[in-house]
C-alpha cells in the first residue's frame, strides 16, 4: 500500500521514480531524491527485484539508470542508501557495486520492531559506472 499512494501521488522536484515492466508485469522498480542530504547526495530510498529475477541484472539495470539521473542533475553528486542490516543479500549487491559502509545505527521498522540499519555511500559514482561494467 505504500508504494502503491507513492507512485500515484505527485512526485517532488527532485524525486526519481523509475518502473521496469515487462508485459504489464511490474518486475522492479528504484525511488530516488537526487537532493536528499547535502553531505551525501542523491537518496536511493528504495530498489526492488521481484525475487525470481534476482541475480540477473535488473538490479543493475535500475542503478545504472539511477546514477545516470545523479549525473543528470550534479556530475560531482554522491549516492547513499540505507539497508536493515539483516539484508545480507542487499547489502553484498551494494558491497560489490563499491559501496562504502559508514553508519550503522538502529531504527523502528514499519511493523514497529527495532532493526539496524547501515548506511551505503558512493562518493565517486565513476567508480560505481565502471563497476557496472566489470562486475
Amino acid at each position: 500500500m505504500l508504494w502503491h499512494s507513492r507512485l500515484a501521488e505527485s512526485q517532488r522536484a527532485d524525486q526519481v521514480v523509475l518502473v521496469d515492466e515487462q508485459a504489464g508485469a511490474l518486475r522492479g522498480f528504484a525511488c530516488a531524491y537526487l537532493e536528499a542530504d547535502p553531505e551525501w547526495g542523491c537518496l536511493l530510498d528504495n530498489l526492488h527485484v521481484v525475487p525470481d529475477l534476482k541475480g540477473k541484472g535488473l538490479g543493475r539495470q535500475l542503478m545504472t539508470a539511477v546514477v545516470e539521473q545523479v549525473w543528470r542533475s550534479n556530475p560531482c553528486g554522491r549516492l547513499h542508501l540505507w539497508a536493515y542490516e539483516q539484508n545480507l543479500q542487499a547489502r553484498r549487491f551494494y558491497e560489490r557495486l563499491g559501496g562504502a559502509l559508514t553508519l550503522r545505527h538502529a531504527e523502528l521498522a514499519p511493523d514497529g520492531n527495532q532493526v539496524n540499519a547501515v548506511r551505503y555511500c558512493w562518493s565517486d559514482l565513476s567508480g560505481l559506472a565502471e563497476r557496472f561494467t566489470t562486475t
